[in-house]
């Protein structure tokens, strides 16, 4: 049997691992950690060239952005990570070898993906959230449209994530360490995963 291939786009703001702060990127190292002890063959698209447990970090952003991360959206931290999600997918086409893009960028990477992924050479993509679902109840009721649109597009990717790398669930829990963790159950609505 085939090595499962998963391209991880790391944010652009800190390298992983990160000295100090960086409560992310912290989940970003143990789960390629835990993924790489299965045999899971993983690169990361991030901020600078190194490996990381074995696995390859590509470099997209060739320093850390944090420094821009709470300046004026459309001056600086939006298009900061819209280049470097943009910039990973080039590279994650170019090799055409990946089975799945596991995501780490709020809403800017399940954004852009919802319309790359299944495109020629880049594979089906899963996001991890690291925050606050992009809309909640409260702002749906006042008006704001719901993210739920995203799940449409990506039924197909939540499917193969859902039945298709359970390695990938069991990795998540260990490096969350979930006391109790099973596969999740992923509908089409659920495109999303929320670590705690």
């Amino acid at each position: 049997m085939q090595r499962l291939r998963i391209a991880m786009i790391a944010p652009p703001w800190l390298k992983v691992p990160t000295e100090g702060y960086g409560g992310v990127e912290r989940v970003i190292d143990s789960l390629v950690r835990e993924l790489v002890k299965l045999d899971v063959d993983v690169e990361i698209f991030g901020v600078g060239k190194r490996k990381l447990h074995g696995a390859l970090v590509h470099n997209v952003t060739k320093s850390e952005q944090f420094a821009h991360i709470l300046k004026p959206m459309y001056d600086f931290a939006l298009p900061i990570p819209i280049a470097h999600v943009l910039c990973a997918l080039q590279l994650i086409q170019a090799d055409g070898t990946f089975d799945i893009i596991h995501d780490h960028n709020y809403f800017i990477g399940p954004a852009i993906l919802a319309y790359a992924a299944g495109t020629e050479h880049i594979p089906p993509a899963i996001h991890t959230i690291h925050g606050p679902p992009p809309t909640t109840d409260r702002m749906v009721a006042e008006g704001v449209r719901t993210t739920g649109s995203f799940g449409e597009p990506l039924t197909a990717t939540t499917a193969v994530f859902s039945y298709q790398y359970p390695t990938l669930c069991a990795a998540a829990c260990r490096a969350n360490s979930a006391s109790t963790c099973s596969t999740p159950s992923i509908t089409p609505s659920r495109l999303m995963i929320f670590l705690l």
